[in-house]
């Protein structure tokens, strides 16, 4: 009989969790102002909406440093004495890749120009989908101690 009680329960408490909870995530309109700049207005509108989704979605960053260095040391001697000659040489190399992605619902373009150094500047105002996770938030999340038994 207890059993019978617990599954009714258990299954009473599903139903509730799946009615009040939303089953998937959503997606949100997130509105931001960006400034692209590029040597024609579409290379710079480009550069804007990367620039959205940067601010909305985040960015991955890929960094790379190599650093090599070389040491020589010639030694010669004859009849008039020694010479010894030593150098050392280093380079460095960097790399630097980002990576963003996102889907961008609408936009529109506030202002376009050349700048005196003729590359475009182009002010847009980008709607950018954000998706939201199901279920409450991290601040409202309730918190749950498991304690032993015994």
């Amino acid at each position: 009989m207890h059993g019978l009680r617990f599954r009714a329960a258990a299954l009473a408490a599903m139903v509730v969790a799946a009615v009040a909870l939303p089953g998937r995530g959503e997606t949100e309109l997130k509105t931001v102002a960006v400034e692209g700049r590029g040597e024609t207005r579409e290379a710079a509108m480009i550069d804007g909406f990367a620039e959205a989704l940067r601010q909305v979605n985040g960015v991955k960053l890929d960094f790379t440093r190599e650093l090599s260095g070389v040491f020589s040391e010639t030694a010669s001697g004859g009849s008039g004495g020694t010479s010894r000659e030593t150098s050392y040489s280093s380079s460095q190399s960097e790399k630097v890749r980002t990576a963003t992605k996102g889907a961008i619902r609408s936009y529109s373009v506030d202002s376009a120009g050349r700048d005196p150094d003729g590359t475009w500047t182009v002010n847009l105002r980008v709607n950018v989908a954000s998706y939201v996770a199901p279920g409450l938030g991290a601040d409202s999340r309730r918190k749950i101690v498991v304690w032993p038994f015994g």
